[in-house]
């Protein structure tokens, strides 16, 4: 499920520590969307809130900190929404949008063989050519 897991005591951290530790077990474990879940540590309560979408990712969190904390001081306050988007967040593209209304670039037709012939690099068409009009009596 995750890697890089090192065995801590959680009574030697601060409650601040332990959340912050949690959370990031949490936030490495791919299986899990993390994004809508909170750790907070009250009275030495491992206090699980927010959303998950569905019964196996709240047990599937409850289970990681687990690993850490004992069950008995662990709150999973986790309610199941199935509408939560579980999508990962998009990252913006470093592609500028086309402008709307941009006419695409008219390219002459060339063949790769007229193009090395020439010495410059072979430039594909944009759009497929136009057929020639058909003749009416010409097979």
């Amino acid at each position: 499920m995750h890697e890089d897991r090192s065995i801590i005591d959680p009574f030697e951290l601060s409650a601040e520590e332990l959340a912050e530790y949690l959370k990031d077990l949490l936030d490495r474990t791919e299986e899990l969307n993390s994004t809508a879940i909170e750790v907070h540590i009250h009275d030495g309560i491992a206090h699980l809130v927010g959303e998950v979408s569905d019964e196996m990712q709240r047990d599937l969190a409850q289970m990681l900190v687990m690993d850490v904390v004992p069950e008995e001081l662990i709150a999973n306050d986790l309610t199941i929404n199935p509408d939560l988007d579980t999508s990962p967040p998009s990252e913006p593209s470093e592609e500028a949008p086309p402008e709307i209304g941009e006419e695409p670039v008219e390219v002459e037709w060339d063949d790769t063989e007229e193009a090395a012939q020439e010495g410059r690099p072979y430039e594909p068409p944009t759009a497929p050519h136009p057929e020639p009009p058909h003749k009416e009596g010409v097979d």
